[in-house]
Order: structure tokens, then sequence, then C-alpha cells
């Protein structure tokens, strides 16, 4: 996908830290979404200005687990999607901050096994020294990604469900880098250009929720996950339904990046 092919393009400069560009990628990228009728726009949490309070965060448990200072700090800034039926990411949601969704016993967050409260992917394994878990698989789903900011270096690892990068690449002690690490600024400012040119399109699915679809070629592509009745033309930037849930062929152009809201057309 694109973002692969941006950050490809980035890597090779020098990867730095800086917080308040990071979170000005997330946000546009959330924001974006929310445009596309993805996620709404309420449900962007977004932070106070100067940061969340101590008691908007799960600070002692997330000491715990090892956080630092400047991961707490990027916490505090950071903003989270609260939609619980509709991904930020194919198979994805984000990993929200906030002390009643950390509901496991204080004795329960310990350093040496993140994964026993789900925050970390890794069996019997600690969060690496500045390593910050920005998203989760969604409930029940093998497939989503989990978003690993490094606050060390500014750099992100997107650890989806398969290996994407040569297996000698992978670094004896940190399985977790199944992917290359890329700047985090230009990997989400990739995801907002995927979603600009079609090549992630949020979708109704059949059963009654959302999901993000991703294209895998630039040809006229029939998506077996909806059953091929969704078909994705990125020669003219439409996206074309045969849906059982509307009366007839309806096209979405790309226009809903502009308005907010995707106009439908009925095709003939």
């Amino acid at each position: 996908m694109s973002a692969e092919t941006a950050t490809s393009q980035s890597a090779s400069a020098a990867s730095s830290y800086d917080r308040d560009a990071i979170i000005a990628s997330i946000t546009r990228y959330y924001e974006l979404l929310s445009k596309t009728v993805s996620i709404k726009p309420a449900e962007i949490g977004y932070a106070r200005k100067g940061g969340r309070f101590d008691k908007s965060i799960p600070l002692s448990k997330l000491r715990r687990l090892g956080f630092n200072d400047r991961m707490i700090d990027f916490i505090r800034h950071v903003p989270f999607c609260h939609s619980n039926d509709r991904p930020v990411f194919p198979d994805t949601t984000t990993l929200n901050y906030y002390p009643h969704l950390f509901y496991y016993p204080e004795e329960d967050y310990k350093l040496e096994d993140a994964d026993m409260t789900g925050m970390w992917p890794i069996e019997d394994s600690r969060i690496p020294e500045g390593i910050i878990p920005l998203s989760v698989p969604l409930e029940g789903s093998s497939l989503g990604t989990w978003w690993m900011l490094d606050t060390n270096n500014g750099e992100l690892t997107a650890r989806g469900p398969y290996l994407t990068r040569p297996f000698e690449e992978v670094p004896e002690d940190e399985e977790w880098r199944s992917s290359r690490p890329v700047p985090a600024v230009a990997y989400f400012d990739g995801l907002c250009q995927d979603l600009i040119s079609l090549q992630m399109i949020p979708l109704p699915h059949p059963s009654d929720h959302w999901m993000i679809w991703e294209a895998r070629d630039d040809e006229i592509y029939a998506s077996d996950t909806f059953m091929s009745w969704a078909k994705v033309s990125l020669h003219d930037s439409t996206i074309h339904f045969v849906s059982p849930h509307l009366p007839s062929l309806v096209v979405f152009s790309p226009n809903v990046y502009e308005t907010g809201w995707i106009n439908a057309t009925p095709g003939s």
C-alpha cells in the first residue's frame, strides 16, 4: 500500500522523536477517517490543552508496566478513538489509555508479562523501554495490527498478522518487529494518502458492521470479504457497489474527503 511506499522513502532519513509532530499526524488520520463516516467526529477523544491529568490515565498501572516519563507524556497528549465497532485500520482499534479500561487488579499489571493484561502481543514478555502500543486487533480478530511507537527515535513498527520483512532481519531479541520500523509521521501521513487515493476504503459490511478494505493492486478488484458485491476501480477513483442492501448500482466518489460525507449517485 502507499503508506509503505511513503515510509520506505523516508526510512533512510534520520529518525527523531517529535511528540507534537507525531500527534499531529495521528490526529490528521483520525479526522480524515471521520470524514469517510468510518468513525464519527465525536468519537475522537482529544486530550485537553496541556495534556490529560493523572486521574485521567491509569498512571500507577502504566508505571508497573515500565512506562517512563516520556511514554506517559505521550499518553497524556495523543488522541484516542472511542468507536466500539468501526476500525481505524483493517481489523484494528486504538488502545485507549483510560483508567476504566484498565480494569484488571493492580497486581496483574506485571513488568515481565504485559500480555497478561492485553498490553503486548507476545506471552511472557515485557514492553521494551520506550515502546508504546497505540492499537490492538479488534476483539475476536486475528488479523489486526499493533502500532508500536518507539519514543526513543520516533519510529513506528506495524506488527500485523504476517511477517512483512525477511526473517533474518528480525532482531533476535525483538521478535515483535515483524515489519520494518519507519518514521511515525511518515507512516500516518501515508495512511492519509491511502484513504485519499482509495487504497484504503472504509465500507459497511453485510453483517451490519464496518470494515476497512485495502486494495492490493490498481485493477478493478472484487473483494472476497464483501462476497464480490463491492468492486473498486482505482483508475477512475470511484467505488461501485452491487449490494443486497441497496436498490441499484451505486457509485461513491472521493469527494467524501471534501464534503465529509459520501456522495452517492445511482448508476445505470
